[in-house]
């Protein structure tokens, strides 16, 4: 899948970060409900590695709202 790298270096991994906080949800259990290893799913935040499957995994696990995805893409 391709690469977001359209978008300013880290700000998907802080927008990443802001929704597990509005999900009350930590690092560790977002990544077992992805299937992925939490240090995995660190690696993705601090260096904004995600592809579109990720993004997707991420929205669906913390039920991201339509109105936050809108907003981080006119960015």
């Amino acid at each position: 899948m391709p690469r977001i790298t359209e978008l300013k270096s880290n700000y998907i991994g802080k927008t990443v970060k802001k929704w597990m906080i509005d999900a009350d949800m930590s690092q560790t259990e977002l990544a077992q409900k992805i299937d992925m290893s939490p240090q995995l799913l660190g690696y993705k935040i601090k260096n904004n590695s995600f592809d579109y499957g990720n993004l997707i995994d991420i929205i669906c696990a913390l039920n991201v709202p339509d109105e936050k995805i809108l907003k981080v893409m006119k960015k």
